[in-house]
This record gives C-alpha cells, structure tokens and sequence, in this order.
C-alpha cells in the first residue's frame, strides 16, 4: 500500500469568529493565535496540550480551521484524500481550492486529487453551530429537557457537552477521525455490495463496487 503523505504532518489549529473568514487566504490576516494540533483530535484536545481550559469555550459559537502541510509523491501520483470524520459541518481545501464539503461526522468523506508537488497545504474548516441552531425549523413532536437545544437533532452530530445533566466535556469539534493523503498507481477498491435475492426458482446476486 502506498505510504501516507500526511504520515508526520505537523497539525495546527485556530478560532475565528463564526463567518469572518470565508477563505483559507484569509486566515493570515486573522490576529487569532495557532496551537499545534493532533490529528486525529479535535481542538479542545488542542487547547488542553496549549495549557488552556478545554471545557469553557463555545465551540459552537467559532469556527476552528486545522491546516497541515506536506509534500507530494516523488513519482507524481494522482490520490485519494480520506477524511474519516469530521465535526460536524466542514470545508476542506487543498492549496486553497475547495475539494470537499462534510455535514456529518461519522461518515467518510474521500475526494480525488491531482499530482501533487511540493509544498501542499491541507486546510479544514468546521463551521460554528449557533448559527445553524438559530435557524427556524418546524417544531419536535416530542421534547426531551436533556439537551441545550432543540435544533441539535437536525444535525449529524455528537451530544456529548450538549447534555447539561452529564459530566462538563468539551464539544467534539475537528477531524476527530485520521486523515490522509495516499497516491494511487491504479485502481483501489473502496466500496463493495452484495445483495442476494430470489427470482422465481433463481438466485440472484448484485455485486455494486466502487473503485
């Protein structure tokens, strides 16, 4: 198997105020402070490692950008870039063009690349929250006091440090899953289905697979 490109990557993170900066070219100008980061992680883990307080801090109220750089295959490869899990609502760019768009943390987000060279920047955006969550939706059926707000369950995401009544823990926000960068010399299988079912006297077998 090809070896990973971002395998020894050196991670950062910061936070903007939800909105400012809509573009990784932008982020230079921002006065918000980076802290090395880990990936897989999320940014309280950040905040933890920096010595701040990971617990009071409104994740849902910033967005968390995570940037990375590395260098391409010496052999000029196209890949195959795989988020496994990001929280909760995320852009991901490569060398500022958008490659990716995640509204759902536990599912994979994987994406195409063109060779790469040297000197590649890896950037992921999770978006704020709030915002979302003050966005008027219809009314729950049923109500449930446990969490802090009623439009969580529109999003795909975790309710751990949503639910006043558990142990205070820091919102998961971030690629809380590995991500990686691997180049492809031909064709890798990602994905296979098998259903089988019945036809009259005859057995039927589809076979679906993703390469």
């Amino acid at each position: 198997m090809a070896p990973d490109l971002l395998a020894g990557a050196r991670w950062e993170c910061t936070a903007t105020p939800a909105g400012a900066i809509e573009h990784p070219d932008d982020l230079e100008g921002s006065a918000s402070p980076w802290w090395p980061a880990t990936v897989p992680g999320t940014a309280a883990g950040a905040l933890a490692a920096a010595g701040l307080d990971p617990v009071r801090r409104d994740y849902d109220g910033e967005d968390w950008w995570f940037r990375c750089r590395f260098d391409g295959h010496a052999d000029d490869l196209a890949g195959l870039l795989t988020c496994e899990g990001l929280a909760s609502i995320a852009d991901v760019y490569l060398n500022g063009e958008p490659v990716g768009h995640s509204e759902n943390m536990f599912r994979t987000l994987r994406a195409e690349v063109a060779p790469l060279g040297v000197g590649n920047e890896l950037v992921i955006r999770c978006a704020a929250l709030r915002p979302l969550l003050a966005t008027r939706r219809s009314r729950p059926r049923w109500k449930t006091v446990m969490v802090t707000d009623q439009s969580i369950r529109w999003l795909r995401t975790s309710l751990l440090g949503r639910i006043p009544g558990w142990t205070p823990v820091p919102l998961p926000v971030g690629p809380w899953r590995p991500v990686s960068v691997v180049p492809r010399d031909g064709h890798e299988l990602l994905f296979r289905r098998l259903v089988a079912s019945c036809d009259g006297d005859d057995g039927v077998i589809e076979v679906t697979l993703v390469f």
